[in-house]
């Protein structure tokens, strides 16, 4: 089976490195991050991501403006969206999201995260 491609796009490279030696340590995923959120469409372009996960508050342009930058592109509006961010109240719980895309409160596990992103990769659910 191939690996899903996951794109991750946060300002905190640290947290990306993290992330991305976890997710792929899984043996399910490979991973690309980004973190200059001006990048982020070309990125995108180049990498071919099954799916994105997306910080909400990064400098210069925010999450919720370059998802919309996304869905508007032809090339990549059909790929799911996942906001991961420490900019909403803990108390919305699982389940919540933003913009119409899941959304989930860092610091996410990683199997939090992995069952996220394994629903949003499931045939039909975009």
């Amino acid at each position: 089976m191939a690996k899903k491609r996951i794109l991750i796009i946060d300002d905190e490279e640290d947290l990306s490195r993290l992330l991305k030696l976890a997710l792929e340590g899984e043996g399910d995923f490979e991973v690309s991050y980004e973190s200059v959120p001006q990048k982020a469409l070309e990125a995108a372009r180049a990498f071919k991501p099954d799916a994105m996960l997306l910080d909400l508050v990064m400098p210069g342009m925010d999450g919720g403006e370059l998802m919309f930058k996304l869905k508007g592109d032809e090339e990549l509006r059909g790929i799911p969206v996942v906001f991961l961010t420490a900019s909403i109240d803990p108390a919305t719980g699982v389940g919540a999201t933003l913009f119409g895309c899941p959304c989930l409160q860092k610091p996410a596990g990683l199997d939090e995260v992995i069952e996220c992103l394994e629903a949003c990769l499931e045939p039909g659910s975009e």
